[in-house]
């Protein structure tokens, strides 16, 4: 098929977008609501431009036919500059929610749910194939449906490939980058795209650019705040994996949810599942559940007052070691429930949990933060059980960072720590800046 380009419509990245129309065998019209995207001509020299231009193309017209990512119609790719026909769109995302604000619940649903779709359709294969650089200015609108455009940055997640990103190369657009990509995009995964979708719903329930490395959450409505949260975590192995498993966490929006238990139950049903899980795979899926259901119900007292230190070791332990930024950030929310007066008997529990979670990770902020509630537990109640547990604990420390922080912590709490001097801390072996915290914190000399 031959083509007659017009008038210049549009531009961004490497690329230049003119109108297309087809032109039959016969020289006359045919379709003519199509655009074509070509090189741009002060790219015309950059080697790695006209690769990443070719490569865009390729992987739409060979790799990614789906509804909701924009179809390749025709292409040359030897021309000078190369090009490539698509759909022309009347509009695209980021300039609809200028025009049309994007408050309406189900129209958000409807888009986002499509453009998860998309890209699950990219990330779900033997070799996922990221975007990297996902925005709304990225999501064309075709007829009102969302596809997916502007793969210039994306690349196949082949180990044995050669990619055209240099290490440490910034690429994206900032407010739309998982903090990852700031570091090192070659080697970012799946996980930054669903960062970027994060971003992408926020300013669809917004109408407002996302802020860069920041949601503020408050400005999302309480339904969706879970998941915006989930994809934009710091830490990418806390997010979702995929497009894929977040476009299946977000469908419960769009239908009616199944079952629901109470949080209660719903963590003792996710205890029983973990203990008779027969695969790694099935069990730290249960704790991704668990995690969910935590943060989902984070101003539910009760819940975390009796499950959270009471969870099996092992599934704590799972818990801390493949999603270590969301299980501190659940720690903080127990904390906060457990400020203020509480029984004796669980002042102990407090100690026994907080201890092995102490002896158990090697993470200095999050066993600071454990030294510093427990020796506010145990002055505030004046419970000796927790200044043995204490005494003992410390007396453990053998590495001078970890020594360095616990006495930090204790400078801060010295009214606190000053209760536990005598007699626990005075007769127990310790590091000497412990020690000389401790000894700071009650007037005595080391």
């Amino acid at each position: 098929m031959r083509y007659r380009f017009g008038e210049r419509i549009g531009s961004g990245g490497f690329g230049v977008v003119k109108q297309a129309s087809e032109i039959k065998a016969d020289e006359s019209l045919g379709r003519s609501d199509l655009a074509a995207k070509f090189l741009s001509e002060d790219q015309a020299e950059n080697e790695e431009a006209r690769s990443r231009f070719i490569r865009e193309v390729r992987l739409l017209d060979e790799d990614l036919e789906h509804d909701n990512i924009i179809e390749v119609i025709g292409r040359n790719l030897s021309a000078s500059p190369p090009w490539f026909v698509m759909p022309r769109a009347e509009s695209n995302l980021e300039q609809a929610i200028e025009d049309e604000g994007w408050g309406d619940r189900d129209r958000v649903i409807e888009v986002f749910a499509q453009i998860l779709d998309g890209m699950a359709h990219a990330h779900d294969r033997e070799v996922p194939i990221l975007h990297r650089d996902l925005k709304p200015k990225n999501v064309l609108l075709c007829e009102g449906v969302p596809k997916i455009s502007d793969f210039g940055l994306g690349k196949r997640m082949d180990p044995n490939s050669t990619g055209l990103t240099r290490t440490a190369m910034l690429m994206g657009t900032e407010p739309y980058m998982a903090p990852e990509l700031f570091q090192d995009a070659k080697r970012v995964g799946p996980e930054a795209d669903v960062y970027a979708l994060g971003k992408i719903l926020c300013q669809m329930l917004t109408g407002a650019e996302p802020e860069v490395l920041y949601v503020d959450l408050e400005e999302i409505p309480k339904e969706f705040r879970f998941f915006v949260e989930k994809c934009c975590r710091r830490d990418p192995t806390s997010r979702y994996r995929n497009a894929a498993e977040a476009a299946a966490a977000f469908a419960i929006f769009t239908k009616d949810s199944e079952t629901a238990y109470p949080p209660l139950e719903e963590v003792e049903r996710i205890v029983v599942g973990w203990s008779e899980a027969e695969t790694e795979e099935d069990r730290e899926a249960l704790a991704r559940k668990l995690d969910e259901v935590l943060i989902l119900n984070k101003d539910d007292e009760e819940l975390y007052f009796r499950m959270v230190p009471r969870l099996p070791e092992q599934l704590t332990d799972l818990y801390m070691d493949s999603l270590p930024e969301a299980f501190k950030n659940m720690l903080a929310t127990y904390d906060e429930h457990i400020v203020g007066s509480l029984p004796f008997s669980y002042c102990d529990v407090v100690a026994d949990f907080y201890a092995r979670l102490f002896r158990r990770s090697s993470d200095l902020e999050l066993r600071r933060m454990l030294i510093g509630r427990l020796l506010e537990v145990g002055s505030s109640h004046n419970r000796w059980y927790v200044g043995e547990v204490v005494a003992a604990l410390l007396g453990e420390v053998a590495d001078i960072s970890t020594a360095m922080a616990v006495a930090e912590e204790v400078g801060e709490n010295a009214e606190a720590a000053a209760w536990f001097w005598d007699p626990w801390v005075r007769a127990t072996r310790l590091k000497r800046p412990i020690r000389d915290a401790f000894a700071a914190a009650t007037d005595e000399s080391p």
